[in-house]
């Protein structure tokens, strides 16, 4: 059966035509890919992006088990640094590239593509050797992707967060429409942009 993200009914409501993609339920357009395209490159545009996986590695050893695993070094980077990379196998083949931010001295929020994150969870575990946390997360998270020119003042109205400040490729804690939320600027359409990561339940709000 496939899988559907918490926003699959608004979707269908508001004429989204939805189509399978990597074992999702998704919209692939509302209106036309020339209408879409061009309201994200002068305007803004909303996407929904929960198919993508949510997993955080946390506790002793956690720092050991990512920088065991992915070809790109967290060591130096603050808390709210998002890093972009890739995991390999024992042979040195790609397993997924992904992107992983540092939340604290132990803990670490990875985004690995939808259709992959079973196997590199399944790798964190069977490389654990100090017995960090492994949470996946991805079926209780939506991830909403606002990108455009007017990215910024459109999602400044309803969070707390001044997202002014905010760099490429940083991740920080924030709410928006007053819920808890994760927001990150990993886009990758080209035009400014942020992410906003929350619990399902809170997705048909936001």
């Amino acid at each position: 059966m496939a899988l559907r993200t918490a926003l699959y009914e608004s979707h269908v409501r508001q004429g989204g035509q939805i189509v399978l993609f990597g074992g999702w339920e998704l919209p692939v357009q509302y209106t036309s890919i020339m209408d879409e395209h061009a309201a994200v490159r002068t305007r803004v545009g909303l996407f929904d992006v929960s198919h993508m996986g949510q997993v955080r590695i946390h506790g002793k050893g956690a720092e050991d088990l990512v920088r065991t695993l992915f070809t790109n070094d967290i060591s130096p980077a603050p808390p709210g640094k998002v890093l972009y990379t890739h995991m390999l196998d024992d042979e040195g083949r790609i397993i997924d590239d992904i992107l992983f931010a540092r939340e604290s001295a132990d803990s670490f929020f990875i985004v690995p593509n939808a259709a992959t994150t079973p196997r590199v969870v399944k790798w964190f575990e069977e490389h654990n050797a100090k017995g960090a946390r492994i949470d996946n997360l991805s079926d209780g998270m939506f991830c909403l992707a606002v990108q455009g020119p007017r990215a910024k003042e459109t999602l400044q109205k309803i969070t707390d967060a001044d997202l002014g400040a905010m760099k490429k490729m940083w991740a920080i804690e924030a709410k928006v429409a007053g819920v808890p939320s994760k927001v990150q600027t990993t886009g990758y359409t080209g035009e400014p942009g942020f992410e906003v990561i929350g619990p399902n339940e809170t997705a048909v709000h936001v």
